[in-house]
């Protein structure tokens, strides 16, 4: 019998409009067995997707996708939301790969030898392609990469669990245990759709649009490897056309601000002499932007794919 405390929390939530996914974690968070948080929400209107999800991919409801999907705009005032609610968090796990680059670029500037490290390097023969400088540059971009996922993944842990009150640490730390999975993810998407673009372009593309959402899958359903490409696949059939539709008009938007933006920019570039400080206004006016852009981008995919599991 479902638990009457479960199903009064859920029906609570659902008049704020809190969706099924933010429920569900803040029950898990909150102690509650999957089995009983099942039930209860099949003892409730509208009851959720089965809590755990199999092997077989997610089937899709096509016709009606395109009549309950927003529009682009409205997609992106959903995203400005998200992002004005823990706006903080989301600059600091963006700026967190940029961060790590500048502290390394002032140690590397500032180390005595590393210089002469790099001239001897690029000045040493074949045999020595793999020394001392070319290991040190490999860690350095490794260390970026792995906080560049770590960052993804923290943005949607942070989108996925809004409605809890969390600290910018709190969130690295629940959001680690992804970087490994995406990563994963990440190679056999690549892999594959190399493999696609290398046979004809066309399975390619059929690939890249299959798997659009294999990274949300492993933060928001918990998938791992060629799963979370399965169930990807699962939700993009038959709605190739609305999420494609839905993503060329905000590109669209995007490209239009972003000529403003640098028509303006360049404006105030123009107007310094070419030196270290216009390098410095170039970066300080570049870097808010991209970060800006990341968030959105990473949040508008949330939004999309949140409203095809709905559907």
């Amino acid at each position: 019998m479902a638990n009457q405390h479960i199903i009064d929390y859920i029906n609570e939530e659902k008049t704020k409009g809190v969706s099924d996914d933010v429920i569900i974690q803040s029950l898990i968070s909150a102690g509650w067995q999957t089995t009983d948080i099942s039930e209860a929400f099949l003892a409730v209107p509208n009851p959720a997707q089965e809590l755990v999800a199999s092997d077989v991919p997610t089937p899709a409801i096509t016709a009606e996708t395109a009549a309950t999907m927003p529009g682009a705009m409205d997609l992106i005032r959903e995203a400005i939301e998200i992002f004005k609610a823990h706006w903080l968090q989301y600059v600091g796990f963006a700026l967190l790969p940029t961060i790590f680059s500048f502290i390394m670029g002032i140690i590397t500037v500032a180390t005595p030898g590393f210089a002469t490290l790099a001239n001897n390097q690029g000045s040493a023969s074949i045999l020595d392609l793999f020394g001392p400088f070319t290991l040190i540059m490999l860690g350095i971009s490794l260390v970026g990469g792995f906080l560049s996922l770590w960052a993804s993944a923290a943005t949607m842990v942070r989108i996925r669990d809004r409605e809890e009150t969390i600290s910018f640490l709190d969130i690295m730390s629940r959001s680690l245990k992804y970087v490994i999975p995406m990563f994963i993810v990440s190679l056999l998407m690549g892999l594959i759709t190399t493999g696609g673009f290398l046979l004809l372009i066309i399975p390619g593309i059929i690939f890249s649009l299959w798997f659009v959402f294999g990274i949300q899958v492993v933060i928001f359903d918990d998938e791992r490897g060629i799963n979370a490409l399965l169930k990807s696949k699962g939700y993009i059939s038959g709605n190739v056309g609305v999420v494609f539709g839905r993503w060329f008009v905000i590109v669209l938007i995007y490209f239009s601000v972003l000529i403003g933006y640098v028509f303006v920019s360049g404006i105030i570039l123009n107007s310094i002499p070419d030196s270290d400080l216009s390098k410095t206004v170039r970066a300080i006016i570049q870097t808010p932007l991209n970060a800006i852009i990341t968030i959105l981008t990473t949040i508008i995919g949330v939004v999309i794919f949140n409203h095809i599991k709905k559907t």
